[in-house]
């Protein structure tokens, strides 16, 4: 293979600008097409329900386009997996939309989504077309046959997966077919048996929304139309026209059945079928492909994010980055391997080894500062080093991804980096990846690079603020958490308000309880497995309970390499906090840590005495179920 070096110079230097010149902006083209596709679709189904609009003749075209507004609905969610397939069905919506017999203030609504999608399309297209590295071709081959390989396997079992899939949803498709058969031929036989009779309207029930209509001495019940205006709703004693058969009866025109959004949601089916099977499908062939016949080559470098999923950064600067997903190794799969389940996998962080204690069967609990560094270094050999062989910790990074890849390492991409595509990643050790192309996230994306620390050639204020900002926060979480807690807390119970203002309440409402319960525990979700200063001691975050450490319990503090080891007794327990934990966008070494721990315990200006507290999170979320219950209880009664 060839020789990285770190960075060849016979090699394409994947640059800031060729990023540049390609990517896509997804997620401006999808907030564009989320409003084009909403008022498509509202307006197809207002269209559906105005107490004015004469249903069409079923079966007819103008029946069939009018039913298509949930599948503008659906499109909304299959532009981020399948843009390009996604704008392609949007411009033929499009032009249905004005072939429907749609009300003439919404004319031209389609055209626009039309041409929307259509320049959607040819932009993801002209994007891809400069997304091919200049490099010269490299077959990343490093001797391991693709035939019982961790790619190979990682390909056909989602290969399987994608035939499920497209199987699932090519029967949903005929299901919807047939159950809008079933209510067409319903509908059409009861038309044409039925009856057309004067009815009185006897009753408008508000709870729930429906009217009572006598007819020839038989009272029936129908749902209420939905109006703009409340007097061009029938009022009691008024006479609306109603199709009767026997014990069967429906209001003529609004109330006449109507099933065509089945079809408009069985349209949906086969969209989401072939965008989540092409893209799982034909990934073994993609990767197969390009190991066989190569392609163009680019030097980049690469920041390993989490299981398997990773950044490729420009050669020249930090942004903007190429997210790749679904990492799996060109590497001979052992068939006698067991899997590793998610549970026995070691963490990889001292934070998350969590407090040991003697109520635990492990081993007693160390007193001394020199036995419990002894004791913290014996812990983590076991996890780190005894865990795994060499053998299985390169099995380990072919299965999640090169882990070991931190602050830029040099990389070679081969393969056409647009969204969707699959690329090659290939280390100067010889040991390949495979890797499919996602759509960035700008924010989140540009926040993993500056919190690795990354180097970067240029100083933006807005990398100096997403570092120092973690800083502030944990220097302030002591009211922030509260303030967050609270405010998402407020603006939930606002938001409930709102939504139920006028409203009859029905049993629904629960999971909007729910929702609007669970806005302060989101709103503090960073915190959690933090720590902060508290008056009484140390304290860590929790998503229902926090844990306050004073000096009543605290021993010892010990710097142990990269963490800080405390000791309590009454009960007996050793926390092992990170250094990052203790300080994090920090540059302190583990001395400095521990010393900002015996600070926040030994020093603490309140009673030194250690206790549980319910977080922000329980107790505002407690606070938005209550004043919930006080705005629904009238509304119940």
């Amino acid at each position: 293979m060839p020789n990285l070096g770190p960075y060849p110079v016979s090699m394409h230097r994947l640059s800031a600008q060729d990023l540049r010149r390609s990517r896509t902006y997804l997620w401006a083209w999808w907030a564009g097409w989320f409003v084009l596709a909403i008022l498509c679709g509202l307006a197809l189904g207002a269209m559906q329900l105005g107490d004015d609009v004469v249903r069409q003749p079923l079966g007819s075209t103008g029946y069939v386009l009018m039913g298509l507004f949930p599948a503008w609905l659906g499109t909304v969610v299959t532009l981020h997996w399948a843009p390009r397939l996604t704008f392609a069905f949007g411009a033929l919506l499009g032009v249905l939309f004005e072939a429907a017999p749609v009300h003439y203030d919404v004319r031209g609504l389609g055209w626009a989504a039309a041409v929307f999608a259509v320049a959607g399309l040819v932009w993801f297209l002209w994007r891809d077309s400069r997304s091919t590295p200049h490099g010269p071709h490299v077959v990343p081959a490093n001797g391991t046959q693709w035939e019982g390989s961790w790619a190979a396997d990682d390909a056909r079992i989602d290969a399987k997966v994608g035939a499920l899939v497209a199987g699932a949803f090519a029967l949903l498709t005929l299901i919807g077919l047939g159950v809008h058969h079933f209510m067409l031929s319903d509908v059409a036989a009861f038309e044409a048996r039925a009856e057309l009779a004067a009815g009185t309207v006897v009753e408008l029930i508000e709870d729930p929304y429906e009217m009572v209509v006598e007819v020839g001495g038989q009272e029936f019940t129908f749902e209420r139309f939905y109006t703009d205006e409340e007097q061009d709703e029938p009022q009691p004693g008024e006479a609306i026209e109603v199709l009767i058969d026997g014990d069967r009866a429906t209001p003529l025109g609004q109330g006449q059945g109507n099933p065509a959004f089945v079809l408009g949601i069985t349209a949906v089916a086969p969209l989401l079928g072939a965008a989540i099977a092409l893209r799982l499908g034909t990934r073994r062939s993609r990767r197969r492909a390009l190991l066989e016949r190569g392609g163009p080559s680019a030097t980049v470098r690469l920041l390993w994010l989490e299981e398997f999923d990773a950044l490729a950064l420009p050669v020249d600067d930090t942004v903007p980055t190429l997210r790749l997903i679904n990492f799996t190794g060109l590497r001979e799969l052992d068939p006698g391997e067991e899997d590793v389940e998610e549970e026995d996998r070691p963490s990889t962080h001292p934070a998350d080894d969590g407090p040991a204690s003697d109520d635990d069967d492990g081993p007693e609990l160390p007193v001394g500062a020199f036995e419990i560094a002894q004791f913290i270094r014996e812990q983590e050999a076991e996890e780190f080093d005894d865990e795994f062989t060499a053998e299985e910790r390169a099995n380990l990074e072919a299965f999640l991804g090169p882990r070991s890849a931190a602050n830029g390492e040099p990389f070679i991409l081969v393969g056409n980096w647009a969204q969707g595509s699959t690329v090659a990643l290939l280390r100067e050790s010889g040991e390949v990846w495979f890797a499919e192309v996602a759509a960035g996230r700008p924010v989140t994306d540009r926040r993993a690079v500056v919190e690795a620390g990354v180097p970067s050639v240029k100083h933006r204020a807005v990398d100096r603020t997403m570092r120092a900002l973690p800083v502030w926060a944990h220097r302030n979480a002591g009211w922030l958490r509260w303030a967050l807690a609270c405010g998402a807390g407020l603006v939930a119970v606002l938001a409930l308000a709102l939504f139920l203002w006028g409203e009859p309440v029905e049993w629904p409402v629960v999971f909007l309880v729910l929702m609007a319960a669970s806005a302060p525990w989101s709103a503090i979700s960073w915190s959690e497995g933090r720590i902060s200063a508290a008056p009484a001691g140390l304290r860590t975050h929790g998503a229902f309970l926090d844990e306050v450490y004073g000096r009543d319990r605290a021993t010892v503090v010990v710097p142990v390499d990269q963490s800080v080891a405390v000791r309590f007794e009454r009960p007996d327990e050793l926390i092992n906090l990170g250094v990052d934990v203790v300080a994090p966008g920090e540059a302190l070494t583990a001395e400095q840590a521990a010393e900002r721990v015996r600070l926040m315990i030994f020093q603490s200006p309140g009673s030194g005495r250690s206790y549980r507290a319910p977080s922000p999170g329980l107790a505002a979320g407690v606070g938005v179920v209550l004043v919930s219950l006080w705005l629904i209880w009238p509304l119940v009664g």
